[in-house]
């Protein structure tokens, strides 16, 4: 169904996809939010991989969720992998829950991966808590179900090898 060359792509878009993960948990772990923001990953045969983040701004929550979809979706010339992360709620398990979302993407749109990272809210005396992420496919990718273990295996690897990573209690 999927190739090797597929296969190899889809893994390294979901490390990307993880790196970016450890990035806004680290924000979140530390300010108690974030703000959106889109990462992308540029191959370069002089300077090796080179991973730049954009805060996408905007005067309330609707506004910076349609410019981080718009940011998405545009072309990011020689970007390997684009990614998006949103502060959301989710349902997961059938519980409404505050989740972390990172949309990442194959820049020829051949492959999309979402990953959904619950947390707890910091409450009284009671820290944030980040708990497992969890993987989806948007229908399109409904096809790569299949493989949404070596997805999240892949993500974890991502995330965890983030010197920004800490592994949350």
């Amino acid at each position: 169904m999927f190739s090797l060359r597929s296969d190899r792509a889809l893994l390294a878009l979901s490390r990307f996809a993880g790196r970016h993960l450890a990035i806004v948990s680290s924000i979140l772990l530390k300010n108690g939010q974030f703000a959106p923001s889109g990462m992308t990953s540029t191959l370069s045969l002089w300077s090796g991989t080179k991973e730049h983040v954009t805060v996408i701004g905007g005067e309330n929550a609707e506004l910076q969720e349609r410019a981080a979809r718009y940011w998405f979706m545009a072309d990011h010339g020689k970007a390997s992998f684009v990614s998006v992360a949103l502060n959301t709620i989710s349902t997961i398990d059938d519980a409404r829950t505050d989740a972390i979302m990172v949309s990442a993407r194959l820049a020829d749109h051949s492959a999309a991966i979402l990953v959904f990272a619950p947390y707890t809210p910091a409450i009284d005396q009671a820290p944030l808590r980040l708990h497992e992420p969890q993987i989806d496919f948007a229908m399109p990718f409904a096809h790569l179900l299949s493989k949404q273990r070596l997805v999240l295996e892949a993500v974890l690897q991502g995330r965890n090898g983030s010197p920004l990573h800490r592994p949350s209690d």
